[in-house]
């Protein structure tokens, strides 16, 4: 059962980041602006002389952005990997294949347009990260769990 819902994560989580891609352009930043105003907020908080062009945090906030659902990504294609016991080069690839398919999409959006940069500086290194992530929880958490069993 539980191999079942990790794959029903992992889709949910790829067709969340198809149908933000399907965003128009105006649409996709009216999402963020408000998180950037929050993070410019909180960076003149802490930083009094700090002096960062709105339009420039908001192009960071969004390419952290990329890179975030991408690393949620990556921990479901992951931890569906190992649930199923799949090696795991298919599934970095099929991230890398879900990444170019994602900025192919935003050529049919307006206002919007694909990104190979993205898709290779943002979205992959997140799905990695993500995947990484998941993969070492899994070995601390085995790790953990087999240290008590011998205790006991």
């Amino acid at each position: 059962m539980r191999k079942y819902v990790l794959l029903g994560v992992s889709v949910l989580v790829t067709l969340g980041i198809f149908s933000m891609s399907l965003d128009v352009g105006s649409e996709s930043a009216a999402l963020s602006s408000p998180v950037t105003a929050f993070v410019e907020t909180l960076l003149k908080g802490i930083f009094p002389r700090y002096d960062l062009a709105f339009e420039a945090l908001h192009a960071i906030v969004r390419k952290l952005a990329h890179m975030g659902e991408y690393a949620a990504l990556g921990m479901s294609y992951a931890w569906t990997a190992r649930a199923w016991k799949h090696r795991l080069f298919p599934v970095f690839l099929a991230g890398a294949l879900v990444a170019f398919a994602d900025e192919g999409l935003q050529a049919f959006v307006p206002d919007r347009g694909p990104s190979i940069l993205d898709a290779v500086c943002f979205d992959i290194p997140g799905f990695l990260i993500g995947a990484g992530a998941a993969l070492l929880a899994c070995r601390l958490f085995r790790k953990k769990n087999t240290i008590s069993k011998d205790v006991s």
